[in-house]
């Protein structure tokens, strides 16, 4: 006996290479969804600059203990919709939003900082962590360094409003 079984699959960005996204012209269930040639690339993906950009402009920076407390998750799948769909952001909470920034990140088909990278991190904790951050930032390819820039400039900026936001970076 077999039990047939039928379904529809949902392109999303989430899952996505960083280099399908910045050269996919639309959001990734456009009809009109076009592949842009390498010259017109966008810098980094679209779906991260709307995250960020929402979290920026909607007071993130102010935010108490954004991307420590959980979003809600009906609203973090009504944000990943209006990624892959290209529609505006409902009334999410900004928290919501920080963690569908996590979870694109995540989500990315291959990382921003590769394993190799990361196992060199584990690896090198008595060398000099300057000099292991200047020899990984070369590794990355120039789209992996525009991420990684973007999103550390981001939560510097972040870090700038700590007495608001009552947030800390550790190192440990």
């Amino acid at each position: 006996q077999f039990i047939s079984v039928g379904g529809k699959y949902m392109k999303s960005c989430f899952g996505c290479s960083l280099d399908y996204l910045v050269t996919a012209s639309d959001p990734v269930r456009s009809n009109r969804l076009r592949t842009l040639p390498s010259n017109e690339a966008h810098k980094i993906p679209k779906e991260l600059w709307r995250i960020v950009d929402h979290l920026y402009r909607r007071g993130g920076l102010y935010e108490v203990e954004l991307f420590v407390t959980d979003g809600y998750p009906d609203e973090v799948k009504g944000i990943m919709e209006s990624l892959d769909c290209g529609e505006p952001f409902e009334k999410v909470s900004l928290h919501s939003m920080a963690e569908t920034l996590v979870r694109f990140l995540s989500s990315l088909e291959s990382r921003v900082f590769s394993a190799a990278i990361l196992k060199q991190a584990h690896h090198s904790k008595t060398e000099n962590l300057h000099s292991f951050c200047r020899l990984s930032l070369r590794q990355l390819n120039p789209l992996q360094y525009r991420v990684f820039t973007y999103v550390v400039s981001f939560i510097r900026e972040i870090l700038k409003h700590k007495e608001h936001n009552k947030l800390r970076s550790v190192l440990s």
